[in-house]
């Protein structure tokens, strides 16, 4: 890797990293992957419960960004292109994995803690804790999957109402409702929570 990437005060942009990643550079690659693997990560669990099946999800979506990053022409950012690129895969992952017996379409927050699910600074940031994110990420799942998938890329991954829209791939309203409707209910959830603590 070249030492500029990763050398104190250095942060090298997206844009820099995808170009050099077009012109072979392995360390830009792996760059990249270090950026976007935990945001990645949590995506492909949220979808498909089940952490031996993220992981191979993730490596597979980095395998087919790389494999096409010369195609990139920076229409979007490199994040929404490639959180795209996952949510396609994904889509074909579940369903495929629906047909298996005994798929189960439920993880609790135990087995995502157990799993090392909290690997991302930012959502330890945003949530304040890993117990609370840990439930928080529980109750998520209860929601209605595009609700979920809305909440999840936006809060937890971090990306913009824009970006989220567009690797939804439907509008910054439509992406919004689902939002805010997400939100609504998981506050009810919350206080659903609460009152059986009291």
């Amino acid at each position: 890797m070249s030492d500029d990437l990763r050398s104190p005060g250095a942060e090298v942009g997206d844009e820099e990293l995808v170009r050099r990643a077009q012109a072979g550079e392995d360390g830009a690659m792996r760059e990249l992957h270090r950026r976007y693997y935990d945001g990645m990560f949590v995506l492909a669990l949220r979808w498909l419960r089940d952490e031996t099946r993220a992981r191979d999800a993730v490596q597979a979506v980095f395998a087919d960004a790389f494999g096409a990053i010369r195609r990139f022409r920076g229409r979007s950012k490199f994040s929404t292109w490639l959180f795209k690129l996952a949510r396609n895969r994904l889509i074909k992952q579940v369903q495929a994995a629906e047909r298996e017996p005994g798929w189960s379409r439920r993880v609790d927050a135990e087995a995502a803690g157990e799993a090392g699910l909290l690997v991302s600074e930012s959502a330890e940031r945003v949530f304040g804790e890993r117990r609370a994110f840990l439930e928080l990420l529980g109750l998520i799942q209860q929601l209605e999957p595009e609700q979920a998938s809305a909440l999840t890329l936006r809060f937890v991954v971090g990306l913009s109402l824009a970006e989220t829209a567009q690797v939804l791939g439907v509008s910054e309203a439509a992406a919004g409702m689902r939002i805010t409707r997400g939100r609504e209910r998981l506050r009810g959830l919350l206080l659903r929570r609460q009152d059986g603590e009291a």
